[in-house]
């Protein structure tokens, strides 16, 4: 049963294994997020929190007791596992341009491991991606989080390392590219 909400600019939050839309609280271990105008992700050991918003109103559904689904009509959830729609081979400069990103992540009790494109497996004290492109999530909440990220492009990804006390942030940054970038 899909339910439609009733108001324009629609804020998706998770922090830890609760959701909150628009009001309503939701709590559930897998949450699936389809076509977000604008994301931020922020990933610790042992916390995660989530912001999604929609500028149009998204569809909400429980097609499972244990799965949350949030999307806009028509969203797809867009992969590129294997870079092949990355514009350079490698991170150059803390830069990476693609028609896809996608990023994969999980935490363990001590770091949080993420695998950049073009780069492979990292691990880092706190992951934060922010994004202001068409951005689709799946994301398990518990017994343990892990999930993937994957923005729609074109775009351009600033990836930053941080060593801050106790250890690296990965700070990924996302923006959509104009037509004529």
């Amino acid at each position: 049963m899909a339910l439609r909400n009733r108001v324009t600019g629609v804020h998706v939050k998770v922090v830890g294994s609760k959701i909150s839309i628009a009001g309503r609280t939701y709590s559930v271990p897998h949450i699936i997020v389809l076509g977000a105008d604008k994301f931020r992700l922020n990933v610790t050991p042992g916390d995660i929190k989530v912001e999604a918003e929609y500028k149009l109103l998204p569809i909400i559904e429980n097609p499972s007791p244990d799965v949350l689904k949030v999307y806009k009509k028509g969203a797809q959830l867009k992969m590129d596992l294997t870079g092949s729609t990355l514009r350079f081979p490698e991170i150059h400069e803390n830069i990476v341009e693609a028609d896809i990103l996608t990023i994969k992540f999980e935490e363990d009790d001590t770091y949080v491991l993420i695998k950049l494109p073009g780069e492979g497996a990292v691990s880092a004290k706190t992951i934060v991606l922010t994004s202001d492109a068409e951005t689709s999530a799946n994301i398990i909440l518990a017994p343990f989080v892990t999930g993937l990220v994957s923005v729609v492009g074109p775009l351009r990804a600033k990836i930053e390392r941080l060593q801050e006390e106790g250890g690296t942030v990965i700070r990924i940054t996302i923006t959509r590219l104009n037509a004529s970038e």
